[in-house]
């Protein structure tokens, strides 16, 4: 892992359909863009033209069109640097949807390979592989409590970057796929 310049961001990658469905993340930053205005908030969205014109109509609504900045489309390479330079990454998964509950999102896996702390819930598999402010921010499904978890990652990036370093290794020792690819492979030989 090579270090990055950490800068005073968050970012979150969605679909902009659910996004809009699911403004946590939204209303959490709001109430930290009130208290640390040189905060940022990226979002990296796909969806329809429709979709992204409505989040831009939310994020106006909200007063955050100044802070948050709408990606979409971008390469691989660029998408790894914003979430390699951000304090944290956000993953909201919400303990009523039966769907947050019953997957594990490859999402998880994309950002701790970055190094950086992920901001989640405890949600579906998160309490077997996360601890809170260990290996990963696991907080409740609120808006202040997201709120809370970004504003220690603001106060403490040394810390955030402990927390993130810590999450990379349980992503190096549970979702590595050329590990996991091996263990199929061998799976498969002794049947």
């Amino acid at each position: 892992m090579i270090a990055q310049q950490i800068k005073p961001q968050f970012s979150y990658c969605a679909d902009a359909c659910y996004l809009m469905r699911n403004q946590i993340i939204l209303s959490a930053y709001k109430m930290i863009a009130k208290k640390y205005q040189q905060t940022q908030l990226n979002l990296i969205l796909f969806g329809s033209q429709t979709d992204m014109q409505s989040v831009q109509s939310i994020l106006y609504k909200m007063n955050l069109d100044k802070q948050v900045v709408i990606r979409s489309q971008i390469a691989s390479a660029e998408l790894e640097a914003i979430y390699k330079s951000s304090l944290g990454l956000l993953i909201p998964l919400n303990p009523a949807s039966q769907l947050d509950v019953a997957r594990f999102s490859q999402k998880i896996a994309e950002y701790l390979a970055t190094g950086r702390p992920i901001i989640t819930s405890d949600v579906g598999e998160i309490p077997y592989y996360f601890k809170n402010r260990e290996n990963a921010m696991v907080v409740d499904y609120t808006p202040a409590a997201y709120a809370d978890a970004m504003s220690e990652l603001v106060d403490n990036p040394d810390w955030a970057s402990r927390i993130g370093k810590c999450g990379y290794d349980v992503g190096r020792k549970y979702f590595d796929c050329r590990k996991n690819g091996k263990r199929i492979i061998a799976f498969w030989e002794n049947i």
